[in-house]
């Protein structure tokens, strides 16, 4: 995460690739390397972890940890998860997430694939 959204969106970054940016796409005033700047330092509240700018991707972290660890110690049910997600999301970013499962509790691959967060942590 340091590497793609504090220093791969860095203006040092942007001014180092911005001539290649600009060979293979044209130069283009969307393109201007302080346009650019402004949309990768840009923060807002997202729905999707892995769309999410460098706060709100934390956020949607804490979130799933926080849930996985309330899963694994036996204090909620797999049941409980749509409506738990939906209230963090709401207190955490604002978001509403009220029966939309495709950009809240199941957005991520890493329940399907039985990977968890709290795995690598201490309960």
């Amino acid at each position: 995460m340091f590497f793609e959204m504090q220093m791969g969106k860095s203006p040092e970054f942007l001014e180092s690739i911005h001539p290649y940016i600009i060979e293979s796409f044209g130069n283009k005033k969307e393109l201007e390397l302080e346009n650019l700047i402004k949309i990768y330092s840009r923060v807002e509240p997202s729905f999707i972890r892995v769309d999410a700018d460098e706060v709100t991707y934390a956020s949607h972290v804490i979130l799933r940890y926080e849930i996985e660890r309330a899963l694994m110690n036996g204090q909620i049910q797999t049941s409980d998860i749509p409506d738990i997600w939906n209230d963090k999301m709401q207190e955490a970013l604002g978001l509403d997430t009220k029966g939309n499962y495709k950009d809240g509790c199941m957005q991520d691959v890493h329940w399907s694939e039985g990977i968890m967060e709290i795995s690598h942590h201490i309960l």
